[in-house]
């Protein structure tokens, strides 16, 4: 029977963190030896190293930092999600160290199925409007048989974030799932989809400038699709107020708020006095 290990996982782009109980106590590394790594070349590993360079001053902290977000980070990029990765600091003085780095990379796992539930193969558009079919999977640059790469993965939850979103829901929430097929060396991924519920505009403001310029901005506006009762996406927001610049050559901020009251969202265009332009 295959040996499946399933466990929730939440994908980021950093694995750790420097500990503050770490040795704060500088030493300069003399020298950087790699050892262990059986698939990428020493070389290449030793230049995802971005903070831990040979001849400058670090501390234990910084070391291990760097270790595990950028040269774990990095196997975790080809697919290999259990690597293991330790150093020591040999000590040649009192304040300088060389520094052994072993690697162990362990197998490298490929996507064996991308699967959605929940909410997830129609959005709704409009609230009294059709749904429309979405394949989600097309937010990802990744497919079934290719190397996992954690960061194409969390590249595409977010995508999927946008794409509610940019539908009216403003508090989707998407856990990813991954099951492990120890056998076949393959990493299946399931993502739960909750949408939360719809935002609508509830009021539409202006601060700043004159009352000329204020008039002449809610004209513009009431054209486009910015407007209290509207569905809010964040999309048509940036469109608007792109817009609004370009044909006023007004500095323009846009400000959200979206704790007003639930399911409401109140927008503020800020017009700055530093670069307005004359009256028109």
């Amino acid at each position: 029977m295959r040996n499946l290990l399933k466990a929730t996982v939440l994908f980021a782009l950093t694995f750790g963190h420097p500990s503050l109980a770490q040795d704060l106590t500088a030493s300069r590394v003399n020298s950087i030896e790699i050892i262990g790594n059986k698939v990428f070349d020493s070389q290449i590993l030793k230049a995802q190293l971005k903070r831990v360079r040979e001849g400058m001053s670090l501390t234990t902290a910084i070391i291990e930092w760097d270790i595990e977000v950028n040269l774990k980070g990095f196997l975790k990029e080809h697919g290999f999600l259990h690597c293991i990765v330790t150093f020591k600091e040999i000590p040649r003085t009192a304040q300088v160290v060389d520094l052994h780095i072993a690697v162990s990379e362990g197998p490298q796992y490929r996507l064996g199925s991308l699967a959605f539930k929940g909410n997830s193969l129609n959005i709704k558009v409009l609230p009294d409007g059709p749904f429309r079919a979405v394949n989600l999977a097309n937010a990802f640059d990744i497919r079934p048989g290719d190397i996992v790469n954690l960061n194409k993965i969390k590249s595409g939850l977010d995508k999927v974030k946008q794409i509610y979103e940019n539908s009216g829901y403003l508090q989707v929430s998407c856990l990813p799932e991954q099951v492990f097929d120890e056998q076949q060396r393959t990493m299946s991924l399931s993502v739960t989809i909750d949408p939360g519920y719809y935002h609508f505009i509830s009021y539409v403001a202006f601060v700043g400038g004159d009352q000329t310029q204020q008039e002449w901005l809610k004209t513009e506006l009431a054209k486009g699709s910015i407007r209290p009762n509207l569905l809010f996406m964040p999309e048509d927001l940036k469109h608007e107020a792109d817009r609004l610049k370009k044909i006023t050559g007004f500095n323009i901020k846009v400000f959200t708020d979206e704790a007003e009251q639930e399911g409401r969202v109140g927008i503020l265009f800020w017009i700055f006095p530093s670069t307005l332009a004359a009256s028109r």
